[in-house]
């Protein structure tokens, strides 16, 4: 994430005063209403590190109820199932260790084609995990996190 906003700031895609980003290091020096942190990777895997900060397990970033948790993800076939079939509403939320949480389906024309992009098969693969997401492993963890 570091190298890619570095290249992003060279290539002038982000176009930000030099002092803007700081070291994760420094993060302890600034009140929480003066900071945004940007993360990547799988979200919902068990060592993401948002995972990781939602359980307090992150070394040096602890999410708490006041904060805002923006994840930007592939939400087109969710959107079909939830408007085209009527089975589930289009926001979920939840609540784990007192951190409260929302899931909400939003399709943006770009991601529409991406059966185009990537071919039937692949689609194919992102609609399986979405169901089984959606239809499993959401209420699971509500059931089984939510409690605990």
């Amino acid at each position: 994430m570091i190298n890619m906003i570095e290249n992003a700031r060279a290539l002038g895609y982000i176009n930000a005063p030099e002092d803007i980003f700081i070291d994760i290091d420094l993060i302890r020096n600034y009140n929480d209403e003066q900071l945004v942190i940007i993360t990547t990777g799988s979200q919902g895997e068990t060592m993401s590190a948002l995972t990781r900060m939602a359980a307090g397990e992150h070394k040096k970033v602890t999410i708490t109820p006041n904060d805002l948790v923006i994840i930007s993800a592939n939400a087109a076939l969710i959107k079909f199932i939830v408007d085209g079939f009527k089975v589930v509403s289009n926001v979920a939320t939840l609540t784990i260790n007192k951190i409260h949480g929302e899931i909400s389906t939003e399709v943006y024309p770009a991601l529409i084609s991406v059966g185009y992009i990537c071919g039937f098969k692949i689609a194919s693969y992102m609609f399986a995990g979405a169901i089984l997401g959606w239809l499993v492993l959401i209420p699971a963890i509500y059931l089984f996190g939510a409690h605990t």
